[in-house]
C-alpha cells in the first residue's frame, strides 16, 4: 500500500439506543405546541371575523345613506334642468320618502 497506513482494525463504536421516553416527550410537545399555535390562529381569525362584521356593517349603513343622498341629489339636479310643477312635486316627494327611510332607519 503507497501512501497509506492502517490506523485501527477495531470497528467503530455502535451509537448509543435513542432513548424512547425522550422521542415521544418530544412528539408529545411538538403536539402541544402545534394544538396551541391552532387555538392562537383560530383566535385570531374570529376576531379578524368580528372586526370585518362591523366594517361591512358600518359601510353598509354609510352606503345606504350616502346613495339615498346621491339619488336625490341626481334626481334634482336632472329636475332642475327644466323644472315644471309635477316634476318638483315627485322629486320632492322622493326626498321625503328618503329623509323618512333614514328616519326609520336611525330609530331602529
Amino acid at each position: 500500500m503507497s501512501g497509506f497506513k492502517v490506523v485501527s482494525e477495531r470497528p467503530a463504536p455502535q451509537p448509543p439506543a435513542p432513548d424512547i421516553d425522550a422521542a415521544r416527550l418530544a412528539v408529545a410537545q411538538a403536539q402541544e405546541a402545534h394544538q396551541q399555535a391552532a387555538r392562537y390562529l383560530v383566535t385570531a381569525l374570529q376576531v379578524v371575523g368580528q372586526r370585518f362584521t362591523t366594517a361591512v356593517a358600518l359601510a353598509w349603513h354609510t352606503g345606504f345613506t350616502a346613495g339615498l343622498a346621491l339619488s336625490a341629489w341626481w334626481l334634482w339636479s336632472k329636475v332642475l334642468i327644466e323644472p315644471d310643477v309635477p316634476k318638483l312635486v315627485g322629486a320632492t316627494l322622493y326626498s321625503t320618502f328618503c329623509l323618512a327611510v333614514e328616519f326609520l332607519r336611525r330609530k331602529a
